[in-house]
């Protein structure tokens, strides 16, 4: 009956640690504390059942890692589903894409939904697969390195290329442009960027002005 109700006590701590509704918190003394008992429990449950706890233990993580890689496969897919009829080009094709910008700088510490997110919001706003490539890893380097949400960079950077009529592959150019004109004025990066915006934006003087 103990070995039981340790089983059920570990399964319990280990679900509720995997769903999400516990979670390892350090933001402050209390938390650390707490995650550390908690820690402290599920090793000392495991220790307690000796084999069994450590099979039981090992078996919930492999579970743990499959569920959630078949969810995230499909968040991701959810995501390209759009992009798929925007951009006009089969499945496969976006999956390689994204297979791909999951290696390249800018995008290698990026959570792989939120690439699709990216992948997406590209998609919808007219850029083809070979656009995307282009545009993609330079939208989260801006991201990356001044912490801005990605896809805001994503929708102004791709205003930006058009305002300026550059084409993607001048993207690193211009992404550089941009990113040395916030670390050299006063204005933080995404008010230099609504600036860049707004200045190209403006509308030429017409002739009678001039």
């Amino acid at each position: 009956m103990q070995t039981i109700v340790g089983i059920v006590g570990l399964l319990t701590t280990l679900g509720l640690v995997w769903s999400g509704r516990t979670r390892l918190r350090f933001s402050s003394s209390a938390a650390t504390s707490l995650s550390v008992l908690e820690v402290l429990g599920i090793l000392v449950s495991v220790i307690s059942l000796g084999w069994i706890g450590l099979a039981l233990f090992a078996l919930s993580n492999v579970a743990a890692v499959l569920v959630w890689s078949c969810v995230l496969a499909l968040r991701v897919e959810a995501n390209l589903g759009p992009a798929v009829t925007e951009t006009g080009e089969p499945m496969t094709d976006l999956k390689q894409l994204a297979s791909r910008l999951r290696g390249v700088e800018g995008l290698r510490h990026v959570d792989p939904v939120e690439q699709s997110e990216l992948i997406r919001a590209l998609a919808e706003r007219g850029r083809s697969i070979e656009e995307i490539e282009r545009i993609a890893p330079e939208i989260g380097k801006l991201h990356l390195l001044h912490r801005a949400d990605l896809i805001w960079v994503a929708e102004r950077f791709d205003r930006l290329l058009r305002l300026t009529g550059e084409p993607a592959a001048k993207a690193e150019e211009v992404a550089a442009t941009v990113s040395a004109s916030a670390a050299a004025g006063a204005a933080p990066f995404t008010e230099m960027l609504d600036a860049f915006i707004t200045f190209y934006s403006a509308e030429p003087p017409s002739a009678e002005a001039a």
